[in-house]
């Protein structure tokens, strides 16, 4: 089970920050929906990108920990 978990998390983690790293290399800056339209400025879409890279950078890490880690002696 642990290590069902830890192989779960490690394919999140790269395809979180793959997805991430590609939606910022071609995110468009203005969005029209509805009628209404939305902009994000490049401080805004750079913070998007740090969250979400570094939120499957931690899922990678916490897979890879999980799946090395040591069995605890009783």
């Amino acid at each position: 089970m642990k290590k069902l978990i830890a192989v779960i998390l490690i394919l999140l983690g790269i395809a979180a920050t793959t997805l991430s790293i590609r939606e910022y290399a071609g995110k468009k800056k203005n969005i029209e929906l509805a009628g209404f339209e939305l902009s994000l400025t490049k401080r805004e879409s750079k913070k998007i990108f740090y969250r979400n890279t570094g939120i499957g950078l931690v899922m990678l890490v916490g897979g890879v920990a999980l799946l090395r880690g040591r069995k605890r002696s009783r």
